[in-house]
């Protein structure tokens, strides 16, 4: 028998995984390096500090069709992919 917090819990994260990913501001730091596509919507910044890098494989590192978008970049964009509106 399954416990009742189990199943709930189960739910819970499979409707997580359903929803998919939505866009948010990032900030990559010193040190870090993140290999997924950073998403941007409306009126959000991406950063990269410097020591940060985004670095994807065949894929953009920045993607963005939205108004007023910002990224600041003070450290590796590697292969400069991106698309901005």
């Amino acid at each position: 028998m399954i416990p009742t917090q189990f199943k709930a819990l189960t739910a819970s994260l499979l409707l997580a995984l359903a929803t998919g990913v939505s866009a948010a501001d990032f900030t990559i730091v010193d040190g870090q390096t993140v290999t997924t596509t950073q998403t941007l919507n409306a009126n959000e910044t991406g950063i990269i500090e410097q020591g940060g890098q985004l670095n994807t494989t065949g894929v953009r590192g920045i993607d963005s069709t939205a108004d007023n978008v910002t990224v600041s970049n003070s450290g590796k964009n590697q292969k400069g992919r991106y698309r901005l509106k």
